[in-house]
């Protein structure tokens, strides 16, 4: 079930985000945004990261991600 984009759940105060939550979510957007850049032979420069722009869902993915980013 998707949950909208991150910034939606910063602000969905029913939502509580424990350090590990944090942790998964920020490592899976910098692989995701490294795996654009090493594209070849045309690498991908997102030019607006921003909390709005990633789109996220519940988990599990494994048994530490609650939420998946996508």
């Amino acid at each position: 079930m998707p949950l909208g984009s991150l910034n939606d759940i910063l602000k969905n105060d029913d939502i509580e985000l424990s350090w590990l939550d944090r942790w998964s979510i920020v490592n899976q957007m910098t692989k995701g945004i490294n795996h654009l850049h090493q594209l070849k032979p045309s690498p991908i420069i997102h030019r607006d990261i921003k909390s709005h722009n990633f789109l996220m869902k519940w988990g599990p993915q494994n048994d530490n991600n609650r939420f998946i980013v996508k």
